[in-house]
């Protein structure tokens, strides 16, 4: 919003936002200086929000019946993650930053949360990492330390003698902005965003089989719904645990068992079936129970019907249809 309204007249107030005419100006000012669909979208929905609670619902509605935003023209998220090789380059590029770059891959936080860390927020003997700036309620979280990261982040703190109330990265979001924008230029990956480090840090993770709902939890995602997105790069482990499912309900076993010969039992007072020759004799012997022939039975016929060509009851009668009589109902008259 800050974007926006810094091309404004200096002298001009909020009210003057509010003219459909000085805001058609306000945003054709804006456009020239080429920043992209996606800003112009998040700047103009702050400046009608901004509106609407000021000047009430209806100046918000003629203001964005003023202007058309421009669509991004892109279907779904993006989810550009980066590879064990581009990992390698960027650290190589990082210098000095790769206590911060690194932390943010290990870690997957976003960028508001990682320089919000304080030095308490670490706990080096349990490896544990508590993340109290979250973005929601469920965004504060306790994530896992391990790897190089943990002796890093320790000796980070040793050498710069940080106590428990000081922030872990003396680091501003515009220093951490130009910084980063160095590194992916040094490491030829000019389409890589900061925030792709934590798209990075949720497809390895899903890549290594972690389940969902604990990938949930370490990303601080109020609903399962964003973290479905990364399910795609998860193994297929299905069948894994269905041969589990199969070995506890004790049928997984890797031999066939016998398969039974079902002999046909002669009822009382009937002698038993000749024994089968040709191919049913073939089957018997085989240990299967033979094939049994079926004579067709012949559909019962009833007075008035004749069966059709397939063997099916035909009505010879022609249907009818109840009619209505022709008197008319006797009318009650007064006496």
């Amino acid at each position: 919003m800050k974007k926006l309204l810094s091309v404004a007249p200096a002298n001009a107030r909020a009210s003057w936002v509010v003219e459909p005419n000085n805001f058609s100006k306000l945003v054709r000012l804006y456009r020239e200086r080429g920043l992209s669909a996606d800003t112009e979208r998040r700047e103009l929905t702050g400046v009608l929000a901004f509106v609407g609670a000021r000047f009430g619902d209806e100046a918000r509605k003629a203001l964005r019946k003023a202007v058309r935003l421009r669509s991004s023209g892109r279907r779904g998220w993006r989810t550009r993650w980066l590879s064990g090789n581009e990992i390698a380059r960027i650290r190589e590029s990082s210098g000095d930053w790769w206590i911060v770059v690194g932390t943010a891959v290990a870690t997957g936080l976003r960028a508001g949360e990682l320089l919000s860390l304080r030095v308490r927020d670490l706990d080096f003997e349990a490896g544990t990492l508590v993340v109290q700036a979250g973005k929601s309620v469920k965004a504060r979280r306790v994530l896992p330390l391990g790897g190089e990261i943990l002796g890093m982040l320790r000796g980070w703190v040793a050498a710069h003698d940080l106590e428990p109330g000081d922030r872990l990265f003396e680091v501003t979001k515009r220093q951490l902005r130009r910084a980063w924008e160095r590194i992916r230029e040094d490491a030829g990956l000019h389409d890589v965003r900061f925030h792709d480090l934590r798209h990075t840090y949720a497809v390895w993770c899903a890549k290594s089989g972690m389940p969902l709902v604990e990938l949930q939890q370490r990303l601080g995602h109020a609903t399962i719904t964003m973290t479905q997105r990364y399910a795609v790069y998860a193994p297929p482990t299905a069948s894994v645990h269905y041969d589990a499912a199969l070995k506890q309900m004790g049928l997984g076993g890797d031999e066939a068992p016998d398969v039974p010969t079902v002999v046909p039992t002669p009822r009382p007072g009937e002698e038993a079936a000749p024994e089968p020759e040709g191919p049913e004799a073939a089957s018997r012997q085989s240990g299967g129970a033979g094939i049994r022939t079926l004579k067709p039975v012949r559909a019962p016929h009833f007075e008035g019907t004749s069966p059709d060509a397939t063997g099916t009851e035909k009505s010879r009668r022609k249907p009818t249809v109840p009619r209505l009589s022709a008197k008319r109902s006797p009318t009650v008259t007064d006496s």
